[in-house]
């Protein structure tokens, strides 16, 4: 994954949940704005744009098994 491609659905998140522009979501958009977001870092991790020291630094959100 390119930094353009991860940009572009990162975008296309904030497009759907209004994240960078919203003061205050509900909880259950909340939820679905963090999964979404856990799912393209893991996205990004499985086409290798991610190592596992870069997640690493998202404390208490992964884990090396």
């Amino acid at each position: 994954m390119t930094i353009n491609q991860f940009t572009k659905k990162l975008a296309a998140i904030h497009n759907e949940y209004g994240l960078l522009y919203s003061d205050m979501l509900d909880q259950e958009t909340l939820f679905k704005v963090q999964d979404s977001i856990i799912e393209l870092l893991l996205e990004a991790h499985n086409d290798g744009a991610l190592s596992n020291n870069t997640l690493m630094q998202f404390n208490h959100i992964f884990k090396i098994k």
